[in-house]
């Protein structure tokens, strides 16, 4: 498989996508909510917001047969992986491009999991729901308790 223009035009266009919302979460909306609610709740508060941001992907493409349990993964994956990003975020001086290669990197990681790019039509059951909990919340909310999310309102 070759890197053509098409290939670095995808790339493009992949990467401005998460840079738009990572600019919109990251450098705008979590020093708001921070500002406004600490920063630990910030951080959380703008995760929720970022999965239901992601709302319509849920009901109607992802996995509208199980959009539930698609909407309860998909705030699992925000809330936990906001709290990740919004530390990568702040230590490395409030650089943005940290938090877009991550979000990029995340959205690519179906090509592994899956082998394909088709992910529509998705079946997640309350099990995979509640596997994915465990995992992220072990994972990413340990991050909780780094001297970045101390700063109180």
């Amino acid at each position: 498989m070759g890197y053509g223009s098409g290939a670095c035009t995808e790339l493009l266009f992949e990467l401005s996508a998460v840079f738009g919302e990572e600019y919109g979460w990251r450098y705008y909306l979590t020093p708001a909510l921070q500002g406004r609610f600490g920063a630990r709740r910030g951080a959380l508060a703008v995760g929720v917001l970022w999965g239901l941001w992601h709302l319509p992907l849920n009901l109607f493409f992802y996995s509208p047969d199980t959009s539930l349990q698609s909407i309860a993964a998909q705030l699992v994956v925000c809330v936990t992986l906001g709290v990740f990003f919004t530390f990568a975020y702040e230590k490395c001086g409030k650089n943005i491009w940290l938090p877009v290669v991550l979000h990029y990197l995340n959205n690519s990681m179906v090509l592994v999991w899956t082998g394909t790019a088709d992910i529509s039509n998705q079946i997640i059951s309350w099990t995979d729901v509640a596997i994915s909990a465990i995992m992220y919340g072990v994972v990413f909310l340990s991050f909780l308790a780094a001297k970045c999310y101390r700063k109180n309102k």
